[in-house]
């Protein structure tokens, strides 16, 4: 049924949309709003709901066929391949309290093509980030590469394949490529592997955040102001 679903709605928000929150929340259901009314019916849970917890996870990114978001996690990559390839490791890649390079371990990713080249930093950049997974990649294969990245809008990563519905990462960071359908079941395959839907169903944003791996803090208020949102997205003219 999900598989199948439309993912553009029946009825669009019509354009030109305000620049308001209203807006850019609309800007994503015109995207992806069939696919999350289905959803709806499956989970019993709101399509509004639905909305924003889509919406803000992957901070309403556009999708572009071939360049899903990633982020590439040098230290992670380092604890799933480098560990046991050391010297390859360390002649490509440097992250925070390793080797001598200071500051925690999510801190001063670098990277450089060969020995000799001048460190560059991994986050700086989406062309920089698939740079550092195509380096990976070729070091220690694809999946391996997957593995260590946030991938997609919602920045899954990639070790967790399993509770998307994927055999493997590689699997996973094809698929999020090709469509952003899978993009959006995969946010919601991985809630409800973990037992997290209800957390949306009962807007538990903060509690919704803190599950995901963020910052509660920060993306709770965000998800509860998104889904405050909803009378302000209705009155919005549709198609």
């Amino acid at each position: 049924m999900l598989i199948a679903a439309p993912l553009v709605p029946a009825r669009p928000y019509r354009l030109p949309l305000p620049d308001s929150p209203a807006g850019a929340l609309a800007r994503s259901y015109n995207r992806v709003g069939g696919l999350l009314q289905q959803l709806s019916s499956v989970t019993a849970i709101d399509a509004a709901a639905l909305l924003a917890a889509w919406h803000v996870t992957s901070a309403g990114r556009t999708f572009v066929p071939g360049q899903a978001a990633l982020r590439f996690e040098v230290d992670q990559f380092f604890r799933r391949w480098g560990r046991a390839n050391t010297a390859a490791f360390d002649a490509h890649f440097q992250f925070g309290g390793h080797a001598g390079t200071s500051g925690r371990a999510a801190a001063n990713h670098r990277m450089r093509e060969s020995a000799g080249a001048e460190w560059r930093a991994v986050h700086s950049g989406q062309p920089r980030e698939r740079a550092a997974f195509a380096l990976a990649a070729r070091l220690g294969g694809t999946d391996a590469a997957a593995m260590a990245s946030r991938l997609g809008a919602a920045q899954i990563l990639g070790f967790n394949h399993a509770d998307c519905g994927y055999g493997d990462a590689a699997a996973l960071h094809a698929a999020f490529n090709a469509d952003e359908r899978w993009q959006v079941l995969g946010l919601f395959d991985y809630a409800e592997s973990n037992g997290w839907l209800d957390l949306v169903r009962g807007h538990q944003w903060k509690k919704f955040a803190l599950a995901i791996g963020a910052d509660g803090e920060s993306l709770g208020p965000r998800l509860a102001d998104a889904w405050g949102q909803q009378d302000a997205l209705l009155a919005l003219p549709r198609d």
